[in-house]
């Protein structure tokens, strides 16, 4: 009786623990004190109990692996190929918790009193779960375990699923055959290695699939800009053939020596281009020279060539403060504020009202640079904005979100912050001007 109460306290810390593991992974912000988690994880907790084995058989194996794949869907609301992949990443890491807890053990007692005895199985799993804690606030490989995960495309599932099954079933197998060996021996040392082995190949395979992720991100991102170039330089072209077409008309106008007409061509001209450059270099005028004000002039001639409507309203008490960020700081913010810029024009591209809105100004210690942007409220589930992954943009976007909170995360002097404020969608930058860099 005894003995049932511990494997079944011990089934309960695993479901805890898995539940933390994936919620880390999948990178969520699920609760487990949740009516349907609860009842969903007791499920899960039962049929672990029920097909619980003292030796390693693949039918109990992978039933708790099909029932765990289900239920964790259904919790975190994934698609079936990430919560499949975060789930074996996290069996790979109970095995390799498993593995160290069990090489230190055989020295002091037996395997069978590992499996059988009640008071060893509790220490047992206890030790297990605290290397499982100590592993999963190892941020570096969280953080690229995370963006692995939030990489994978549903089209690729096949290769994808295929690939980390064989993993798991070899990593499985050679767990097996090192549970029939009862002690610390050459076999036993022989098949652990193999294990090691296996990992540290599958983290440079993964690290690998890492950079070649990367490199489409960068490319993807500077097809964006580039498209915006081109659409900057047709306009600019428009531009030039209209002037060519006045300057033709003036032609005209002098050569008949009607004055006043010519005069009246040249002063809609000049006008026309003073009203342009005289406009936008105003509303930046408490933007320092440099970087970061010739980001904004050219996404604010973004914005006017999709024919959107922007206000502006910058606080002079800004210019002095910004003056003070050194280079790196500059060069962040720059690529933080050309992220926010482009969904913020997207968004609204989208919207019936087509209106954004910039602010910045200093508040207490900090100076916040506010997007605010209009957009379609019928393809917004208000309640997952901030998620990961999740945007105002459709499918197929969201990477560069994604990528703002990672250097965010790196960044002590940064903050940010979305809200839904007079159905505006809103995104603040949050620059912390007591923290350094």
């Amino acid at each position: 009786m005894l003995e049932t109460i511990v494997k079944l306290f011990c089934f309960t810390l695993f479901a805890i623990i898995n539940f933390y593991l994936m919620k880390k992974i999948l990178n969520s912000k699920e609760n487990v004190l949740n009516l349907k988690n609860i009842i969903l994880l007791i499920g899960l907790i039962i049929i672990s109990n029920l097909s619980y084995t003292t030796t390693y058989l693949i039918q109990p194996v992978l039933v708790r692996i099909i029932t765990s794949i289900i239920v964790y869907k259904i919790i975190f609301d994934e698609s079936l190929l990430k919560t499949s992949i975060s789930f074996i990443i996290v069996m790979i890491l109970v095995l390799i918790a498993d593995l160290i807890n069990t090489t230190i053990l055989i020295n002091f007692i037996t395997i069978d009193l590992i499996r059988n005895c009640w008071y060893f199985i509790l220490l047992s799993n206890i030790n297990v779960i605290i290397l499982l804690v100590i592993i999963v606030h190892i941020n570096p490989l969280i953080t690229k375990i995370q963006y692995f995960i939030s990489k994978i495309k549903d089209e690729d599932y096949k290769f994808v699923l295929f690939f980390y099954c064989i993993i798991y079933i070899t990593g499985i197998s050679i767990l097996y055959k090192i549970s029939n060996i009862n002690k610390l021996n050459i076999e036993y040392i022989i098949n652990s290695a193999i294990i090691v082995v296996f990992i540290l190949l599958i983290i440079y395979m993964s690290k690998t699939k890492h950079k070649y992720h990367q490199l489409l991100t960068e490319y993807d991102a500077l097809f964006v800009y580039v498209q915006e170039f081109e659409d900057t330089i047709d306009s600019m072209s428009m531009d030039n053939h209209e002037y060519k077409n006045q300057l033709a008309m003036l032609k005209g106008y002098i050569e008949e020596q009607e004055t006043e007409k010519a005069l009246t061509v040249i002063e809609e001209m000049t006008k026309e281009t003073y009203k342009k450059d005289t406009k936008i270099l105003k509303e930046l005028k408490y933007i320092p020279k440099g970087g970061l004000k010739g980001l904004l002039y050219y996404k604010i001639i973004v914005v006017n060539n999709n024919g959107l409507k922007l206000s502006i309203n910058i606080s002079k008490s800004v210019l002095e403060l910004l003056k003070k960020l050194n280079l790196s700081q500059v060069k962040i913010i720059c690529q933080l504020i050309g992220i926010y810029f482009d969904n913020a024009i997207e968004a609204s591209k989208e919207s019936k009202q087509k209106l954004i809105a910039l602010e910045v100004y200093k508040l207490q210690d900090n100076i916040e640079f506010v997007f605010s942007n209009t957009f379609a409220k019928e393809k917004v589930k208000i309640s997952k904005i901030g998620e990961k992954g999740y945007t105002t943009k459709g499918k197929g976007h969201g990477k560069g979100t994604y990528l703002a909170n990672k250097v965010i995360a790196k960044n002590e002097f940064l903050d940010t912050k979305t809200d839904i404020i007079n159905e505006m969608y809103v995104k603040k930058l949050i620059i912390k001007l007591n923290k350094k860099i």
